[in-house]
């Protein structure tokens, strides 16, 4: 614990003479440049997981040759229905007119 103290008040000496020098100012722009690297690989990892979640969303598996086939069967089938049962209506006088 004596050791960080010392440690502590050493660089607090050193900062406070260098506080006019230039190598606070490279100090400075090597904070600018670190902080500028993090925050593009803060947005370069938002940015994949997204494109991620996005493709995994994208990728989802086709329905197979047999559900396909099953789905255009009962679409037929109530196509098929729909046209039976309008067959059993009475003729409309005026189709499109409304009432």
């Amino acid at each position: 614990m004596e050791a960080l103290r010392r440690f502590w008040s050493a660089w607090e000496a050193r900062v406070s003479l260098d506080a006019g020098s230039l190598d606070s100012c490279r100090a400075n722009q090597l904070d600018y440049y670190s902080a500028s690297i993090m925050r593009n690989l803060a947005i370069t990892v938002v940015l994949t997981a997204l494109t991620i979640v996005a493709l995994s969303g994208c990728a989802a598996p086709a329905p197979s040759p047999e559900q396909q086939t099953r789905q255009a069967d009962q679409q037929r089938d109530a196509e098929h229905q729909q046209a039976e049962f309008r067959k059993g209506l009475p003729p409309v006088s005026n189709p499109g007119q409304g009432w």
